[in-house]
């Protein structure tokens, strides 16, 4: 009997981590049109220098030097010869870092939950099959390879507290090097070296010289550029997007902890199913808070989530489902350490959760057709006068080459949705009369364009794309 069952879990593990896998090298291998924020990023990839990749980034974006210059490494290295591949191969860190996290999770929970298997099997489920991590896999942006280091840096840490290291110096070295990857890994790395000088204050001292170093080296050269302009530029911008914690909106919270395992487009955005998906999360995170689990473990353990949201509070690390992903690992600790019956329930609650919002994949991997219609229309715009951009602009600028676009900026400082309709209807009310192309972030156009006595659409641009609204439109001013 205890065969039959040891043969089920392997197998069950093994389509677990498969699954995990084929989604991922799936929605990779599709390798649709990169998005504004994605745009954004490569942007800088693409045209500054390694030296330039190492100051301040255009486009409001940050990102870790680490993971930029491997991105650049690569695009020098493969020299791709049109668009697609070039995509294909920026989006190729966070898709291998996406498959190693399964991997490195499956370690990780082994050495936590030892012979535990239905605690390894659901906790490797998690990672592997949680829309959040699987869609940032696809995508230019360095969220995936964060997961990987937050991984990766609790093992070192959990090791070093929990077993006589032999190899001080190489997870030194793994410390100090993450710091190149992952600016959300120094709320891990604090954790951890606080458990550790609690735990064997001789041992911490010597594993914490090369990581102070790299810090030192990561400052001067990269971060003190960040904080001084780029940082408070990009929490402003991200307050559209995500949002800092304040006694003033106190559902904000359980809204954004939901997110992790409820994307925001899971049933329609509907906030209340985001605000179940986050109350049951607390739920856990507060029943961890009360476990047996010995004082240097739960600091490691539970710390990174405290700092993570004091610096919410005191606005200085917005919340959103990105960036919160690199604390998944904890999270998922949290909900399979419990052992009380009744949490069983709360479990399947959100593992259903889970599957259901799996539809989410397809929605977000298929969201930009930029990189096919930029060469159709690029060809027919003569001067940037007769063509459109809201803010930010980046899709359609990454992928041009007629002079006009590449150097347009967006005309409506605003990216048109819902809240700034009004605004950019008037700047649309006040084009002089005649024929325009409307290329926006969103899937606004129409209803920018709505009032029929003023624009006329002439053609309806969508390439048959999902989700089927418009991005873009020729229309004319009457």
């Amino acid at each position: 009997m205890e065969n039959i069952f040891k043969n089920k879990y392997k197998i069950t593990l093994f389509l677990v981590i498969w699954a995990g896998i084929i989604i991922r090298t799936i929605l990779y291998i599709q390798n649709p049109s990169l998005w504004g924020d994605e745009a954004g990023l490569a942007l800088n990839t693409v045209n500054k220098s390694f030296s330039g990749l190492f100051g301040e980034l255009d486009n409001l974006q940050a990102c870790p030097i680490g993971f930029l210059i491997v991105s650049k490494i690569l695009l020098k290295v493969l020299s791709p010869d049109n668009m697609f591949y070039r995509d294909l191969i920026l989006r190729f860190l966070p898709f291998i870092s996406g498959i190693a996290a399964i991997f490195a999770f499956w370690y990780f929970a082994n050495l936590l939950f030892k012979s535990d298997k239905a605690k390894i099997l659901i906790s490797v489920s998690m990672v592997s099959l949680l829309p959040l991590p699987v869609i940032y896999s696809a995508q230019y942006k360095q969220y995936s390879t964060e997961l990987l280091i937050s991984i990766v840096l609790l093992t070192v840490f959990y090791k070093l507290i929990n077993t006589e290291q032999k190899n001080l110096l190489l997870s030194s070295f793994i410390i100090a090097l993450s710091l190149w990857f992952s600016y959300s890994s120094v709320f891990i790395i604090t954790s951890g070296f606080l458990a550790l000088f609690i735990k064997n204050k001789k041992t911490a001292i010597k594993a914490a010289i090369l990581p102070f170093f790299s810090a030192l080296i990561i400052f001067i050269i990269n971060m003190k550029a960040v904080f001084n302009s780029t940082y408070h530029n990009m929490t402003d911008s991200l307050i559209n997007s995500c949002a800092f914690l304040s006694p003033f909106h106190p559902l904000r919270i359980f809204m954004r902890m939901g997110e992790i395992f409820a994307p925001d487009t899971f049933l329609y955005s509907k906030k209340l199913i985001l605000v179940l998906a986050g109350v049951l999360t607390i739920y856990f995170v507060i029943r961890y808070f009360f476990s047996k689990e010995n004082l240097c473990n739960k600091i490691l353990f539970y710390l990174p989530i405290i700092l993570v949201l004091t610096a919410s509070f005191l606005h200085i690390y917005p919340l959103c489902a990105r960036l919160m992903l690199f604390l998944l690992p904890l999270i998922i600790i949290y909900i399979v350490s419990s052992t009380i019956k009744y949490d069983n329930i709360v479990k399947l609650v959100l593992l259903a959760t889970i599957i259901i919002s799996a539809t989410s994949y397809n929605y977000h991997i298929k969201y930009s057709y930029a990189r096919d219609i930029v060469p159709i229309l690029q060809n027919k715009l003569q001067n940037a006068d007769n063509f459109i951009y809201d803010y930010p602009n980046n899709e359609y600028r990454y992928y041009a080459k007629n002079p006009a676009m590449v150097k347009s900026k967006p005309q409506i400082p605003a990216a048109c949705a819902t809240e700034t309709l009004d605004f950019c209807r008037e700047y649309m009310n006040n084009l002089p009369k005649g024929e325009y192309y409307f290329l926006s972030h969103n899937y606004y156009v129409k209803q920018v364009l709505d009032d029929e006595n003023k624009f006329r659409i002439i053609d309806d641009i969508n390439l048959g794309y999902i989700p089927k609204e418009t991005k873009v439109v020729h229309f004319e001013v009457r």
